[in-house]
């Protein structure tokens, strides 16, 4: 059944069955719990436009029953009658499923989680009922200025390709897709050699590869459809508005990042605690407490294959919006500007440093992190890794990459809040450095 024995590394171990499904391990026996995460490799990014949403659709659908589990309460009450939790997510590049259960029910959880992706049951009425559930998902977003403002500033960076919608699709896409179309993307992605289990806990590693071998070691492989490169952004300011009544103004302000794989991540999320990290943060220091500006404010970095992002956020009364944006391009150019001082710096490795080490204590993210991993990339860096390259990053090195990365020409603005036009917008876009 297996093609390679026990493999440790660090702080876990890697087992690669014969049809390519890859166990991550990491035994825990002074914990309670146990946390299985199933990630597979597909995500909104993988999907034509006329699907689009197909991923996040087939998530919902996973929990609505499967042939050993036929119903949605069955499929809950397995893992709720033993003192655990389930739940899902879709993103641009992978779906998880994960279940946390007390140690002795790890062997439930695997046979729940595992007959979910193998044996969905996928009944028309499920369809079309969960089709009117994700349709008020979708009315959510639209209805909150926060996340809406994030699908204008993606729309902006991607256009008309899959990385510019959202996750859980278009009106259209979603009330055209048909039953067949979900049973298709079934078939194409959900297979072992586009899968990865992690395992973070109290268990025996020996009887663990057993029982998910017994689960999913017959899963039959077949190759899996890859995603279109993302699209080279426009080079030149750009703003989105949409107008809305609202008593809040949301501003993004979004420049191209790095994608998962250059070896200057570690900098740009170092760049990033800079800006946003904590109530220490240069945002918050400048925009909350010194300006009074907003009182929502952070940044945040995405990382995808071939592509990231770099984004600074604010809600802020509508008359300072103006002012708000001046203050978050300021923030940019003042990192291109000058080095960061060493003590700021210092302060902000810790900071992050002590995230990485802080979800060690939780089974659960030990787990999705090994997994997700794995499931986009070769490498997979333990905790001590991460932290010896966040270690590692200079001031200068941040300096260097914020010049790279920061300027007018790369920048985008995607506002929503009361506003008749963009015009004040894109002049302060082509005021900035």
């Amino acid at each position: 059944m297996l093609t390679s024995s026990l493999r440790l590394a660090d702080s876990y171990a890697l087992t690669t069955f014969a049809n390519g499904l890859r166990l991550i391990l990491t035994p825990l026996p002074d914990r309670y719990s146990v946390t299985a995460a199933f990630y597979v490799g597909v995500g909104a990014r993988y999907e034509p436009a006329d699907i689009a949403g197909a991923s996040h659709f087939l998530e919902h659908m996973l929990f609505k029953g499967s042939r050993g589990y036929p119903t949605p309460e069955s499929i809950s009450l397995a893992i709720e009658g033993v003192g655990g939790s389930l739940d899902a997510f879709t993103g641009d590049d992978r779906t998880g499923y994960i279940a946390r259960v007390p140690a002795a029910h790890l062997r439930t959880a695997v046979a729940v989680v595992a007959d979910m992706l193998r044996h969905p049951r996928l009944r028309a009425s499920d369809v079309t009922r969960e089709r009117r559930v994700i349709a008020e998902e979708l009315a959510m977003i639209y209805d909150e200025p926060e996340s809406w403002v994030g699908v204008l500033a993606d729309q902006m960076l991607y256009g008309d390709h899959p990385l510019g919608r959202d996750i859980l699709g278009t009106e259209e896409s979603l009330r055209s897709m048909p039953r067949s179309r979900l049973v298709e993307h079934l078939a194409a992605y959900y297979r072992p050699n586009n899968t990865v289990v992690a395992l973070a806990g109290d268990f025996d590693p020996a009887e663990a590869v057993d029982m998910v071998g017994a689960a999913l070691g017959d899963w039959q492989a077949a190759p899996t459809p890859g995603f279109s490169p993302a699209p080279i952004p426009p080079h030149a300011p750009r703003v989105a508005l949409h107008t809305r009544a609202s008593e809040q103004a949301h501003v993004r302000l979004t420049t191209p990042g790095l994608s998962m794989l250059d070896p200057q991540r570690y900098t740009l999320q170092t760049l990033c605690g800079v800006l946003g990290a904590g109530m220490s943060c240069r945002l918050f220091i400048e925009l909350r407490e010194r300006a009074a500006l907003a009182y929502n404010v952070y940044a945040d970095d995405s990382y995808l294959h071939d592509t990231g992002s770099v984004a600074l956020y604010a809600a802020v009364d509508p008359p300072k919006a103006v002012k708000a944006v001046r203050a978050l391009a300021e923030q940019l150019d003042r990192l291109r500007q000058a080095p960061v001082p060493e003590v700021e710096l210092q302060k902000t490795k810790e900071y992050l440093k002590g995230g990485i080490l802080l979800r060690l204590e939780d089974t659960a993210e030990i787990a999705m992190s090994l997994a997700s991993q794995a499931v986009v990339r070769e490498e997979i860096l333990t905790a001590s890794d991460l932290v010896a390259r966040v270690d590692a990053v200079t001031a200068q090195d941040v300096q260097r990459l914020a010049q790279r990365l920061f300027s007018r020409e790369r920048y985008a603005l995607a506002i929503v809040g009361p506003f008749a036009g963009p015009q004040r917008f894109e002049r302060i876009l082509k005021e900035v450095a």
